[in-house]
C-alpha cells in the first residue's frame, strides 16, 4: 500500500528540504575597468581614496583593485599605473598611498614605491644615495649588521638590483631583522623600489620576494594617487597648567615669537651673545634654540639660565653617538627602539621633570635627511622604525611624569634622498603624539652652486612651498621655525630679512621663528675655515639692522 503524506506535511517537507543550489556568477571587472581579472580570481574588492567600494568606482580618482585566488592576492594600482601580487595573509595600507603602498603581516612586510633618479646615471644615483651606507662595511660593523645578498637579476623583464641585510641581535629587538631592497628599473630614469621585511632568510624568503617581483607589471594610469593621511590635532590632557598656557597661547596667537640659536648656548651663549644682540636689536628673543645629544645629561644650568631670562627652550633631543659627526658610525636608534636605552630615557625624562619650565621638545629633526645618524636613510630606510623610536620616548617621558614638554615634529622642507618612501609623511608618529609642527627652510646661497647647482632662494619662495604642502594636512596646529637664516652667498641678505618680515604675516600658522646665528663651514680639505654658508644674524651691521627694523614693526 503506497504511504500518503497529509497535504500539511508535504508542504512542510518541502519547505525543509535544501534548495538547489545556483552556480555562483563569476567575479568580473566593473565596466570601464579594462584591467583583465587575475587567473582564479575568486573574489574582487574595489576601493576609492583608500576607502573599500561597494558601488562603481570614478576612475579620474584613486581606484585600486585587489583580486583574491586562493593564497595570493594581485593589486590592480590604476592611479600608480601598475599591478603586483603578493600572499593573501598580507593586509593592505592605503593611508600614503601617492607616496608607498603597503601590504603587511607579522611574518613578511612588503613596501613598494614609484621612484624617478634625478641623475641619467640610475645605478650611480642608487650605489650613492640609496645604498651608501649599507654597502659600507665599517657602517655595517658598527650597527650589527650583516650583508647576506648583494645582486642583479631580471624580474619580470627588467633589470633588478637586490640588497638584503639582516640585523644581528636578539630576537624581537626589532619587528623583522631581515631586509631586503629591491629596485627594478622599469624604463629610462624610473625605477620601483620595492622593501621587503621578514624574521628570515631562508628559502620561503628568497622565494616570496622573487615572486612578488617577477609578478610587477605596468598597466595604463587612470586618476591620480591619494593620501588618506589627515592628523588631528589633541592637546595633552596631563600638561601643567603653564605648559598648556603656552601651547594655547600659540594657538590662538596671531603674533610671532622670536627665538635664537648662536654658538656656546649653555654658556658664554645665553650668558653674553645674546644678551649683547638683544641690546642691539632693542628687542628680547622669547625663545632660544638648544641641542642635546642623546646618552649624555642634561646641561641643566644654561636651561636655568635661559628661564631666568623669560626664555621659553627649544630643546632638541638627536638620538646619535657623536653629534652627527660620522653617520657611517654606530646609532643608537636600533637600540633606543629595541629597548636596550630605556634607562637613559627615564634618566632624561627626570631631568626635564626636575628643570620644571615648559620645553618646546623637538626630537630627531630632519629625519628624511641624509646627514643625521637616526634618518631613514641610516635606519635601514625604513621610517617606521623612526616612528617607534618617537613613540617609545613619548611613552616613557609619560611614565616618568614629564608633564611640561610640547612635543614637535620636524621634518626639513626638502627630502634626501628624494624619494617617494622618503617623504616626510612616512615619519608622521600619530595623532596625539605631537602638538606643533615644526618647519625648518635655509636660503643656503650659491657657495656650492658648481657642485650641487643650490640656488638662492627667497623667505617667501621656500615658506611658500612649506605652506602648499603642509597646510592640508596640519592646518589644525601651530608652526614653529624651528631654526632657519639666510646665507650673504650670492644675494643680499640684507634685503632677505627685509623680504622676510613683509612676508611673514601671510603664514598664519607660523607662530615662532627661531635664526640659526651660526655657519656651515666647507668641510672639504684644506678648506675647513671658509664658512660656505653664513648665518650669522649680525654678519654685518646692516643684516643687523635690517633685523632690528622687522622686529620694530606691530
Amino acid at each position: 500500500m503506497r504511504r500518503r503524506f497529509a497535504p500539511w506535511l508535504l508542504a512542510l517537507l518541502l519547505c525543509l528540504s535544501p534548495a538547489r543550489p545556483h552556480a555562483a556568477a563569476a567575479p568580473a571587472p566593473v565596466q570601464g575597468d579594462r584591467v583583465p581579472l587575475a587567473e582564479g580570481t575568486a573574489a574582487v574588492q574595489y576601493y576609492q581614496e583608500g576607502q573599500p567600494l561597494s558601488g562603481a568606482p570614478d576612475f579620474s580618482l584613486d581606484v585600486k583593485r585587489v583580486d583574491r585566488t586562493g593564497d595570493r592576492q594581485q593589486l590592480v594600482n590604476h592611479a600608480s599605473g601598475y599591478r603586483v601580487t603578493v600572499p593573501a595573509s598580507l593586509d593592505w595600507d592605503f593611508t600614503l598611498a601617492e607616496r608607498v603602498v603597503k601590504a603587511t603581516s607579522p611574518a613578511l612586510s612588503v613596501t613598494l614605491s614609484l621612484e624617478h633618479s634625478p641623475y641619467a646615471d640610475v645605478d650611480g644615483y642608487l650605489d650613492f644615495y640609496q645604498n651608501r651606507f649599507y654597502e659600507s662595511a665599517a657602517f655595517r660593523g658598527a650597527n650589527r649588521l650583516t650583508l647576506l645578498e648583494d645582486t642583479t637579476l631580471e624580474t619580470a623583464g627588467f633589470e633588478t638590483r637586490l640588497l638584503t641585510l639582516r640585523y644581528e641581535a636578539q630576537a624581537g629587538d626589532l619587528p623583522y631583522s631581515v631586509y631586503t631592497f629591491a629596485y627594478q628599473k622599469t624604463g629610462g630614469q624610473n625605477y620601483a623600489r620595492y622593501l621587503f621585511r621578514s624574521g628570515a632568510f631562508d628559502a620561503a624568503h628568497r622565494a616570496e620576494v622573487r615572486a612578488v617581483l617577477n609578478s610587477f607589471a605596468k598597466i595604463e594610469r587612470r586618476g591620480r594617487a591619494h593620501s588618506s593621511l589627515r592628523p588631528t590635532l589633541r592637546a595633552e590632557c596631563l600638561w601643567d597648567r603653564p605648559t598648556r598656557a603656552l601651547w594655547d597661547r600659540y594657538r590662538l596667537s596671531e603674533g610671532v615669537d622670536w627665538g635664537i640659536f648662536v654658538q656656546d648656548m649653555y654658556g658664554a651663549g645665553i650668558r653674553e651673545t645674546i644678551p649683547a644682540l638683544e641690546q642691539q636689536i632693542g628687542k628680547p628673543f622669547e625663545v632660544v634654540l638648544m641641542y642635546h645629544q642623546f646618552g649624555t645629561p642634561l646641561e641643566l644650568e644654561g636651561m636655568r639660565e635661559a628661564a631666568r631670562q623669560q626664555k621659553t627652550i627649544e630643546l632638541t633631543l638627536q638620538v646619535c653617538h657623536n653629534n652627527n659627526q660620522d653617520v657611517y658610525g654606530y646609532s643608537p636608534m636600533f637600540d633606543l627602539v629595541a629597548g636596550r636605552r630605556d634607562e637613559q630615557l627615564r634618566a632624561l625624562a627626570a631631568q626635564l621633570k626636575a628643570f620644571g619650565k615648559p620645553v618646546l621638545f623637538r626630537l630627531n629633526n630632519e629625519m628624511n635627511s641624509d646627514w643625521t645618524s637616526y634618518s631613514g636613510i641610516v635606519t635601514l630606510s625604513d621610517p617606521e622604525l623612526y616612528v617607534l623610536a618617537w613613540q617609545r620616548v613619548y611613552k616613557i617621558f609619560y611614565q616618568e611624569g614629564v608633564r611640561n614638554t610640547i612635543w614637535v615634529f620636524n621634518p626639513n622642507d626638502r627630502n634626501y634622498p628624494p624619494s617617494n618612501w622618503n617623504d616626510y609623511t612616512c615619519y608622521w608618529p600619530g595623532d596625539g603624539y605631537v602638538h606643533m609642527i615644526g618647519v625648518t627652510g635655509y636660503n643656503t646661497g650659491t657657495y656650492y652652486r658648481n657642485l650641487t647647482g643650490e640656488t638662492w632662494r627667497e623667505f617667501d619662495a621656500i615658506y611658500g612651498e612649506i605652506a602648499r604642502k603642509y597646510l592640508p594636512l596640519f592646518e589644525q596646529y601651530p608652526w614653529i621655525i624651528t631654526e632657519f637664516a639666510s646665507s650673504s652667498h650670492g644675494g643680499d641678505k640684507a634685503r632677505w630679512i627685509d623680504g622676510m618680515f613683509s612676508s611673514l604675516p601671510k603664514y598664519k600658522n607660523i607662530k615662532v621663528a627661531v635664526w640659526w646665528s651660526y655657519a656651515d663651514y666647507d668641510l672639504r680639505p684644506g678648506s675647513e675655515h671658509i664658512p660656505a654658508r653664513p648665518y650669522f644674524l649680525d654678519e654685518t651691521g646692516e643684516t643687523l639692522e635690517a633685523f632690528a627694523r622687522g622686529r620694530m614693526q606691530p
